[in-house]
């Protein structure tokens, strides 16, 4: 993907291999508006049969697939202010599911409102009068496709069609833990856990390695504070700073244990399990308020034991240098088990 902003590539297998043994690009989509750069990096989801990547940066993460020989991407929501299943990973406990009081279930305790909303804005869309004409049209899938045609990724489209307003908090590294699972890091140092939707031509939920997928989004059904402190602000291309948060995250082999690495100096070793998580559906007239719903996900817990600095789950790396700070992990890889 191009981090330049208002354009990315479509993905590693979009490009072609010639006989001379150059690549020609074969695919392209709209990446999102803005100051560059927009879009800090790309991941394609490597489960078998999948053909979806993600692009992730300032304030945006956008789910890509193919439909018709063209590549469009979906934005993600965040859904600030519904999430019931938020934490702290201050101190390690069992995961939240959000199926029931915070304090029996997450060790850590839920997260405070300070640690949720600072550097946060909320991420909405809003369809006037024309939109729901486009949605309502006749293409097949009718809905994501349109709607992604007729926005060309970020910003606004002039004439009343859409429009797309984008908040929260910068996206600073993302990875698939499932097909339909993406754990992205934040500048915070908070991690996120999204569930992607598959909508097919017929207008229910579909595998996601289906053919014959119309409509799809990124929602943030988790964010889980706390599980690695901010590390020391660092200058952007406009003059303004950031923290460095979480720049590295890595899935094992074995599909049950994540690695994040941050701007504090720190590694952590996080269980990936299968698990339900609580989320908030949408309000019914009959009860008056939004039903809770259960999303097949995952559950992460934070594996080191309290005051753990030498491994075996945590890492703590510092400078040899004296009123150096510690280093920042930007990236992450794991040889896989022998045998």
């Amino acid at each position: 993907g191009e981090g330049g902003g208002d354009a990315a590539s479509a993905s590693p297998d979009s490009w072609k291999c010639g006989p001379d043994g150059a690549y020609e690009l074969v695919g392209e989509g709209q990446g999102i508006n803005g100051l560059p750069p927009m879009v800090y990096g790309c991941v394609w989801n490597p489960f078998p049969e999948m053909s979806e990547f993600i692009t992730y940066g300032n304030k945006h993460i956008k789910v890509w697939r193919c439909v018709g020989g063209q590549w469009l991407g979906e934005m993600g929501l965040r859904n600030d202010g519904t999430r019931t299943a938020d934490v702290s990973a201050r101190n390690p406990g069992t995961a939240n599911t959000g199926a029931s009081t915070p304090r029996a279930n997450t060790g850590g305790g839920r997260a405070t409102s300070a640690s949720l909303s600072r550097s946060m804005t909320a991420l909405t869309k809003s369809a006037t009068a024309a939109a729901a004409s486009v949605n309502g049209g006749t293409t097949k899938g009718g809905v994501r496709a349109s709607m992604a045609s007729s926005i060309g990724g970020g910003g606004s489209k002039s004439g009343g069609t859409l429009q797309v307003t984008l908040g929260g908090e910068n996206v600073v590294s993302a990875v698939y833990v499932r097909q339909d699972v993406i754990i992205t890091g934040f500048p915070s140092g908070a991690l996120g856990v999204w569930f992607v939707s598959h909508i097919n031509d017929k207008g229910v939920p579909a595998e996601p390695r289906s053919t014959t997928i119309v409509k799809w989004g990124a929602s943030l059904i988790q964010r889980i504070a706390d599980a690695h402190q901010t590390g020391p602000r660092v200058p952007l291309h406009d003059g303004t700073t950031t923290f460095g948060g979480i720049r590295a995250l890595c899935l094992r082999s074995d599909g049950k244990t994540l690695l994040s690495g941050g701007a504090d100096g720190w590694i952590h070793t996080w269980a990936v399990e299968d698990g339900k998580v609580s989320v908030k559906g949408r309000p019914t007239t009959t009860v008056g308020k939004a039903p809770m719903e259960k999303r097949s996900a995952v559950l992460l817990r934070k594996l080191a034991a309290a005051g753990e600095k030498n491994g075996p789950h945590s890492w703590q790396i510092t400078s040899p240098y004296k009123n150096e700070g510690p280093p920042a992990f930007r990236a992450l890889d794991c040889r896989p088990p022998a045998g």
